[in-house]
């Protein structure tokens, strides 16, 4: 499946990645996890729901259910507006999924070559590389890089040595 995590919410384009997935036909479903921050755009998201498209609700972080879904998805979406690049996609990576994530913001210094990159104001752009990462065998190199650089252990000694650099 297609999986999203984060707040539903218009930055996160969570209506335009719902349209896409519809207009795709892939036999999987879209499943959307996290809160919204706003009752209307929430309710504007399910008027575009298909039996594909499935909504779970916020879930805790140390939750061993997102730690499955991060696991059993093919697909990370995030076509935000704007990332940085997106703690849901480095966990997905870091899992083992398929990233398809926003142009817009520092993701490509992140995953470089390894990830789906979506201009979050082209529909079509959406459209393509959703089916493209979905269609695409899963790649454990992106997980590779983001083990070996991106764990919150990894940033926090890149941190302590800038610290240490400058004083």
């Amino acid at each position: 499946f297609i999986l999203f995590v984060g707040r539903i919410e218009d930055r996160k384009n969570v209506l335009n990645l719902i349209r896409a997935f519809r207009e795709t036909d892939l036999d999987t479903n879209l499943v959307l996890i996290g809160r919204s921050a706003s009752q209307k755009y929430l309710e504007m998201c399910k008027r575009e729901v298909d039996k594909r498209v499935v909504f779970l609700g916020p879930m805790k972080h140390e939750d061993p259910m997102l730690l499955s879904a991060y696991k059993a998805c093919k697909v990370v979406a995030l076509p935000s507006y704007y990332e940085t690049p997106g703690l849901t996609a480095l966990e997905g990576a870091l899992a083992g999924a398929n990233i398809m994530v926003t142009a817009e913001g520092s993701a490509r210094e992140y995953f470089g070559d390894y990830a789906w990159y979506v201009d979050p104001y082209n529909f079509d752009s959406i459209v393509v590389n959703l089916i493209q990462a979905y269609e695409a065998p899963k790649n454990t190199v992106l997980s590779t890089i983001v083990e070996e650089n991106f764990t919150w252990e990894k940033v926090a000694e890149k941190t302590l040595q800038a610290y240490e650099e400058i004083i």
